[in-house]
C-alpha cells in the first residue's frame, strides 16, 4: 500500500513540473506557476515520507510493482491545459482524497498507526491540490468562454 502511494507521489511530482514546464508558452500569471511549483514540493515531502517509511518497513521504493494511472492522465493531457485540470487534480487526485481515508483505516486495523498517521496528512494536503485544481480549471474555463465545462469536455473526463 505505501509502494502504491509511494510511486503515485513520486508521479506527482513529476506531473506538477510537467504541468509548469508544458504549457508554460501559455504565460499564464506567476502565480499559476508558483502554486504548482508548491504542489511539486508538497508532492516530495510526501514521496519522502512514503520512503522513509518503507525503508522503516524494511523495504525500499522499486522493491514492488506499481501502476502508472496518474501518468496515463497526464500523457492523455499533454496538449490541453483544461482536460490536464480536469483529468489530473479533479478527478484523479480527487478519487485518491476517498482513497485516503480507507487506506488509513486499513492501516489502523492492522495496527500500524505510524504509516497510518502519514496518509492521514498526505490525504489532508491533498485537498489543497484538488482545490487548487478547481479554481484554475475555473479560470480557465471563464477565460476561455466555455460555460459547460460537462459538454467542453465531455463525460470520459467527469
Amino acid at each position: 500500500m505505501l509502494h502504491n502511494l509511494a510511486h503515485i507521489e513520486l508521479n506527482a511530482i513529476d506531473l506538477a513540473w510537467d504541468t509548469v514546464a508544458r504549457f508554460s508558452h501559455l504565460r499564464l500569471p506567476p502565480g499559476f506557476y508558483k502554486d504548482f511549483a508548491r504542489v511539486a514540493d508538497d508532492e516530495s515531502r510526501h514521496f519522502g515520507w512514503c520512503i522513509q517509511r518503507l525503508a522503516e518497513l524494511g523495504f525500499e521504493y522499486g522493491d514492488m510493482v506499481a501502476h502508472d494511472l496518474l501518468w496515463e492522465g497526464a500523457q492523455g493531457s499533454a496538449g490541453d491545459l483544461g482536460a490536464r485540470f480536469a483529468i489530473v487534480p479533479m478527478s484523479q487526485e480527487a478519487r485518491g482524497l476517498d482513497a485516503g481515508k480507507r487506506l488509513v483505516e486499513r492501516l489502523v486495523g492492522a495496527e500500524d498507526q505510524r504509516s497510518a498517521s502519514i496518509v492521514a496528512v498526505i490525504a489532508t494536503e491533498e485537498k489543497a491540490h484538488v482545490a487548487l485544481g478547481v479554481v484554475w480549471f475555473s479560470r480557465l474555463c471563464v477565460a476561455m468562454g466555455v460555460d459547460s465545462p460537462f459538454r467542453h469536455y465531455g463525460d470520459p473526463v467527469f
